[in-house]
């Protein structure tokens, strides 16, 4: 009883050294500032009488150089397709495609909609209706015409009535083109049990549109993910990367990996190595306590200023609030530094459309951001200058 007490006590001293030693330390960070361009003429105020909150249930989708943001009504009988450009706002009646809970939309373009449905709830249909129900459907985007249903249960670990091994479709809001060739690309993430080196199954199918047959890529859980646990999300995400292949993150870990349909493989092509945003591994925590917590989102590809970035939300950092911070690398994945926002701009976004855009709280007006300039400052000059303690009612930044 004794020992483990005592064992409990020094993994709490081994956390707390670690995050003291990390924060005293001088470590450096690129703190970039924006150069900002012209206004970002876009019209977002379409007017929505409902939305879904679900955000597997949105599409922002570059169409014929024009941007569309897409979702559902809140009780999944209505699609809204709103012109981003122009604000005019279409809606298709979805009365006729009730049934499973839709797991993930996906809004190809006008004439091609996918709607992938959740595998349990199918399971649960089937068996009180007596007869199958797709998994998957295609309907004209205009129309509503339904042109095309498909199968995915030959899917290794796909729901079959039991809940471990079980991998489940991933939900998640759609920017990039899922199609590749013939082929639309269907991610997934692991339910049960967690991965182990005997049992990490695949993780993104590949459906051939045309006959009807899939093949599971070789996207697995990297394997120095194996063994941990994480407190928030841990989903595939997969951004297009410049020469056709994949990037893929995994929400709890700030590491990219490459996949590459030419040799069936996945590699990582960045390791996060700071020694501030790291999530804690919850496998280290003890009940109750606090721990650094960071949240990493999807990356995507800012042509405009031919760079990657994504959002990260850090949480739970010494006596600070959270805070969402952007991350930038060139296409050769080399690191190239954090914007943390300041009182008159938030942090910059690129979604759909690739054009790095950042707004303006004073002017209530987004812009397009021309450049970045970097600047070294130390861990403490970054947390004085962008980090609100959580008993500060200030508003310095986002």
């Amino acid at each position: 009883m004794q020992a483990g007490r005592n064992n409990s006590l020094f993994s709490i001293f081994i956390i707390l050294l670690q995050v003291t030693s990390a924060c005293s330390q001088d470590v450096i960070l690129s703190d970039l500032t924006l150069n900002i361009g012209e206004k970002y003429i876009f019209n977002c105020d379409c007017d929505f009488p409902s939305m879904s909150m679900m955000a597997e249930h949105h599409n922002t989708r570059l169409i014929n150089d024009t941007l569309f943001f897409i979702s559902f009504s809140a009780n999944r009988q209505m699609m809204y397709v709103c012109n981003m450009a122009t604000g005019k706002l279409r809606e298709l009646p979805l009365i006729d495609i009730a049934g499973p809970t839709v797991r993930q939309l996906y809004y190809h373009n006008h004439d091609s909609v996918f709607f992938l449905f959740e595998e349990i709830d199918i399971f649960n249909l089937e068996n009180k209706l007596e007869h199958p129900i797709a998994d998957m459907l295609l309907i004209n985007g205009y129309d509503g015409e339904l042109l095309d249903e498909f199968w995915l249960r030959d899917v290794p670990y796909s729901y079959k009535g039991e809940l471990s091994p079980l991998i489940l479709l991933t939900g998640q809001h759609l920017t990039m083109n899922m199609i590749k060739g013939d082929n639309l690309l269907i991610s997934y993430d692991i339910y049960k049990p967690k991965p182990t080196y005997d049992y990490n199954p695949k993780l993104l199918c590949s459906y051939n549109l045309k006959n009807h047959t899939l093949k599971m890529l070789n996207v697995t859980t990297p394997k120095e993910f194996i063994g941990k646990k994480y407190g928030g999300f841990y989903a595939t995400q997969i951004c297009r990367m410049q020469d056709g292949n994949l990037l893929l993150s995994f929400g709890r870990d700030g590491s990219l990996f490459k996949y590459d349909f030419d040799k069936d493989s996945m590699f990582c092509i960045y390791k996060d190595a700071s020694r501030f945003f790291v999530d804690t591994d919850s496998a280290t925590m003890q009940k109750r306590g606090k721990y650094l917590n960071v949240d990493f989102w999807d990356v995507n590809y800012c042509a405009n200023m031919g760079l990657y970035c994504r959002e990260i939300v850090v949480h739970n950092f010494m006596h600070y609030r959270s805070k969402s911070i952007t991350e930038f690398w060139d296409t050769n994945f080399n690191h190239v530094g954090y914007c943390f926002g300041n009182k008159e701009y938030s942090i910059p976004y690129c979604t759909g459309d690739g054009v790095l855009r950042v707004f303006n709280k004073n002017t209530n007006q987004w812009y397009k951001v021309d450049s970045l300039r970097s600047t070294q400052r130390t861990l403490s000059e970054i947390t004085n200058l962008y980090f609100i303690p959580l008993t500060s009612k200030s508003k310095k930044t986002r």
